[in-house]
């Protein structure tokens, strides 16, 4: 018996959701993708430690040490489900001991049902977890929805050429004509789909359903599945999203996400640093904000007659003049950046320039009061695309976040001056003043701390990380601005069944690091490529080879061609190689899957952080061995990351971050946690683990990886000519193993 770990999510879940007193910020960091789920149990705000919070919701989710115990945890986290089909908006308590006599003397409560808001990294990932919770026998309980973009849901058919998105070409065909004509006329869109959306119900749908299903649907309704599961979700007691829809205030609101008292579950939890960081970074471009200057003049020629038309004029000119006082900063800052193509900007000095000119502090809750305006009567506005209003609420989530509270958050941001992609080319259009020429400058504001938006989270009733690779906790758990008091990293495989170990050396015996120098000898790319023969040599099926970068697997794999090497690597395993063009990377993949079944197998070639080391999922002989190549080290030249190290530097005594360096190293090995997760994916599931790197071995570095990684992995760090060697431990391993 199987059970993903996303089966035993929903199973926790349901305790959570059943036991009243289980409130305030908690979160369950789910350690590794196990089937029987090895877990992190951590809680802040007075809910109970230890075991007797795992007790409280049904001990679904702690030490389940096998299938039976997998399947009993299921079976009382159950009890919880049941009060998921009420259809009323209360539910009995579930106390300690449903059956115990004792607890009849105690009067049940009542209280709302919560809803679990579900969110992972990529809609892929979203038809994982989906396709794991109909496995379960809470999907035909649970009412269920999935929130996706109009890209993929969308059943009108897109031109480019009218269309910049598919966005924007619904924000007008979905305006009714009646708002555009005439008030008696019906109220009727130019997107049948649109006025057909509430035709697309749950009782259309299986009880669990992904994107697919639901734009299947849509097409033989007629209906918009965009806006239909946008209806669903207001029923649903579980809704699925791509976690930016939980981070992101204004796709909250745009989406109806309400998370007050409700369960925010946020899978592969080991990227909400980064996310939380990149989706508080804004963007306020000058060519952007010319643009929407030109629409907010057209709309405002066409501003519909009627009593509130003073008022809607009124928001569409302040926009208008807004933006023109932000143009004109931009421009005098051009010359900051003409010589570079990126300036970094002191937050005094730019917090200055915002109120000095009128757009700042004073300015920003009348910003906000007419955004809110703006968006109210978008319906209304002609000639008004998304790009308009996606700049609008940059800026406004740029003001909030330096202006809110006093401006607590101002210092962990970074203002970036920069040019666009075209930093040497003029450009000439038609605009607000005439035909003008200038560079496209931007003003960048870099988010140093995740916690500005985790914050938003907070008002959940619980929260919930699960991923493989959270470690170190100590330092998420102070960049989140989170609490995590009790923790439990075992793991469940046992030692018999997964082998890992290091290479040291060179073919040379010189030591073998892989940084972007050595990477260019010739004997570092033979030994490499020689070690990766090895390992297919002894490995039955599927073998997963992950690289630091594109270029630095295009420079091996070229040099194996000259050498002959690749030759021989083709004579044992069929080759693939993860491509960084999205369209191709399904077919790709659904290739090797299939030829990693058979006796020869195959093997595949993959980036770290890439879609391959991000999530998916690769059982049994889909990958019996997984193969790294060197320390995945974020750009040091890349802006982001100096800063974010100076900000940790600057801060790690009050907040208690992380040095930068400290933290620089955790992104790499965050990353190589992730590939090395890939190949074992199940209690009964075995593998073998080679790490190709001398810095692995040293001790400061060891202290990065997984605990499991650590504890599995011992003393077993190889020569070259020990892992050539026909007898060694990774030979015997895979012999065993292969009897199975």
């Amino acid at each position: 018996m199987r059970v993903s770990r996303s089966v035993l999510l929903i199973a926790t879940l349901t305790g959570l959701l059943s036991w009243q007193p289980f409130r305030g910020k908690c979160s369950l960091n789910i350690d590794h993708d196990t089937d029987s789920m090895v877990s992190r149990v951590s809680s802040a705000g007075g809910v109970r430690p230890g075991w007797e919070l795992v007790r409280r919701i049904g001990a679904t989710a702690l030490r389940a040490a096998g299938a039976g115990r997998v399947a009993r945890a299921l079976h009382g986290a159950a009890l919880g489900c049941a009060t998921l089909e009420s259809k009323t908006e209360n539910i009995t308590n579930i106390s300690d001991s449903p059956r115990s006599p004792s607890n009849s003397q105690n009067p049940p409560k009542h209280e709302r049902v919560p809803v679990v808001y579900y969110g992972t990294r990529t809609h892929k990932q979203l038809q994982q977890v989906i396709k794991e919770f109909k496995r379960t026998v809470y999907c035909k309980e649970i009412r269920m929805s999935i929130l996706a973009g109009r890209d993929r849901t969308c059943l009108m058919p897109f031109d480019r050429k009218v269309w910049k998105t598919k966005d924007d070409m619904c924000a007008e065909c979905i305006k009714t004509k009646s708002s555009l004509m005439n008030a008696s006329l019906p109220q009727t869109s130019s997107c049948k789909f649109y006025d057909n959306r509430m035709s697309l119900t749950h009782s259309n749908l299986p009880p669990a359903f992904d994107i697919e299903d639901l734009v299947e649907a849509g097409a033989k309704l007629n209906a918009c599945p965009y806006f239909a599961a946008k209806s669903m979700a207001a029923k649903a007691k579980i809704i699925f999203c791509p976690y930016n829809y939980l981070i992101n205030p204004f796709i909250r609101e745009r989406m109806r996400i309400n998370l007050a008292d409700n369960i925010v579950v946020i899978d592969e939890g080991h990227n909400i640093e980064d996310i939380c960081r990149d989706e508080a970074t804004c963007t306020i471009e000058r060519r952007r904000i010319s643009e929407a200057v030109d629409q907010l003049q057209y709309a405002k020629r066409y501003v519909k007659m009627g009593q509130d038309e003073a008022a809607r004029g009124e928001t569409i000119d302040f926009f208008i003049k807004t933006l023109q006082i932000w143009d004109k900063c931009l421009i005098e800052q051009s010359d900051r950046v003409s010589r570079e193509n990126t300036d970094m900007w002191n937050m005094n000095e730019f917090m200055t320039m915002l109120n000095e000119n009128g757009i700042g502090q004073n300015n920003y809750h009348n910003f906000n009061f007419h955004l809110s305006k703006l968006l109210r009567m978008q319906d209304d506005l002609y000639g008004v695309g998304q790009h308009t209003v996606a700049l609008l609420e940059t800026m406004d989530s740029a003001l909030g976040y330096l202006f809110k509270d006093e401006c607590k958050h101002a210092e962990d941001f970074v203002p970036m001056l920069l040019k666009g992609d075209d930093s040497r080319a003029l450009y000439r259009r038609r605009s607000y003043t005439g035909e003008f020429k200038g560079a496209n400058i931007s003003i960048r504001l870099l988010c140093m701390s995740p916690a500005v938006l985790f914050e938003g989270l907070t008002k959940a009733r619980s929260i919930i990380l699960a991923s493989g690779t959270l470690s170190p906790v100590g330092s998420m758990k102070h960049e989140l601005g989170a609490e995590f008091n009790v923790s439990c990293l075992n793991h469940v495989i046992s030692r018999e069944r997964v082998w890992i170990g290091t290479l040291r050396n060179c073919e040379s015996s010189e030591q073998l690091k892989c940084t972007k120098d050595n990477m260019e000898k010739k004997q570092v790319q033979d030994s490499i490529g020689k070690a990766i023969l090895r390992v297919c040599d002894v490995t039955p099926h599927g073998v997963l080879c992950f690289h630091s970068s594109y270029t630095s697997m295009r420079l091996l794999h070229q040099r194996w061609q000259q050498t002959g090497l690749w030759d021989k690597l083709n004579s044992l395993k069929y080759i693939f190689k993860e491509s960084d063009n999205t369209t191709d990377h399904d077919e790709i993949m659904k290739e090797y899957y299939s030829a990693a079944e058979v006796d020869r197998g195959a093997i595949l070639f993959a980036v770290y952080r890439g879609k391959v080391s991000e999530g998916m999922d690769f059982r049994d002989r889909q990958a019996r061995a997984v193969v790294t190549i060197g320390v995945p080290f974020p750009t040091i030249g890349d802006r982001m990351v100096t800063e974010k190290m100076k900000y940790n530097d600057k801060h790690s005594n009050v907040k208690k971050l992380m040095r930068g360096w400290d933290w620089y190293n955790v992104q790499a090995f965050r990353a190589m946690n992730q590939a090395i997760g890939r190949c074992v994916r199940h209690l009964n599931d075995w593998g073998a683990v080679l790490m190709i790197d001398e810095r692995i071995a040293e001790q400061r570095n060891l202290e990065y990886l997984s605990k499991w990684v650590r504890d599995f992995l011992g003393n077993n760090h190889f020569t070259f000519d020990e892992l050539m060697h026909r007898q060694n431990s990774l030979t015997r391993f895979m012999e065993n193993m292969s009897k199975e």
